[in-house]
C-alpha cells in the first residue's frame, strides 16, 4: 500500500461521521434557505449587514462540507 492509500485509510469516515456530516449540512441548508427569506424582509441596515454576512459564512461552510463528504465518498471508493 503507498503512502496516499494508506492516509487515506487512515483518514476514512466511520459510518456515524458520515450521517453526522450529512446531518450538519441539512441542516445548515435548511438554516440558509431560511435567513434567504427573511433577509428579504428586514429593513434595518445594521440587521440586514449582519444577515448576509450570515449567508455568506453559510455559503461557504456548505460548500467546505460538500467537498469533504465529496472527498471521503471517492475515497471509500478507491
Amino acid at each position: 500500500m503507498d503512502e496516499s492509500a494508506r492516509s487515506a485509510a487512515q483518514h476514512s469516515l466511520a459510518m456515524h461521521e458520515t450521517l453526522e456530516l450529512h446531518e450538519l449540512l441539512a441542516m445548515k441548508s435548511n438554516r440558509l434557505a431560511q435567513d434567504k427569506r427573511t433577509v428579504a424582509k428586514i429593513t434595518d441596515p445594521q440587521l440586514r449587514d449582519m444577515y448576509l454576512t450570515c449567508i455568506q459564512v453559510t455559503t461557504k461552510q456548505i460548500q467546505e462540507l460538500a467537498a469533504l463528504l465529496e472527498q471521503y465518498s471517492i475515497q471509500r471508493r478507491s
